[in-house]
């Protein structure tokens, strides 16, 4: 709501209605429907569970546009989902126990 007045709508009247229909699905089953089970099952899992599950979003995201349109990466990129994975492997791994 915050940016609405800077929105140009212009671009939005040579949109088909295939890609309308491309957009509320991306706005509904990727966003909606995701976001609701993400935020509902928030009761049953641990706090190191829900941090790296909130941080691998982007590098997940990066992934898949890799694979799936063959986006390529920026050297900065590739080393923020490194570090990412590398955090979250070390969140989730079970502490030694020093006898």
């Amino acid at each position: 709501m915050i940016l609405l007045p800077f929105m140009d709508f212009n671009v939005f009247h040579h949109l088909s209605s295939t890609n309308w229909l491309f957009i509320l699905g991306t706005g509904l089953i990727h966003t909606g429907i995701v976001y609701y089970l993400f935020f509902d099952s928030l009761r049953q899992l641990s706090t190191p569970v829900i941090s790296a599950l909130v941080f691998v979003d982007p590098a997940v995201a990066i992934l898949l546009d890799t694979i799936i349109i063959g986006f390529q990466p920026s050297t900065l990129q590739v080393i923020g989902m490194i570090l990412i994975f590398s955090g979250m492997l070390y969140t989730l791994a079970e502490p030694k126990k020093v006898a």
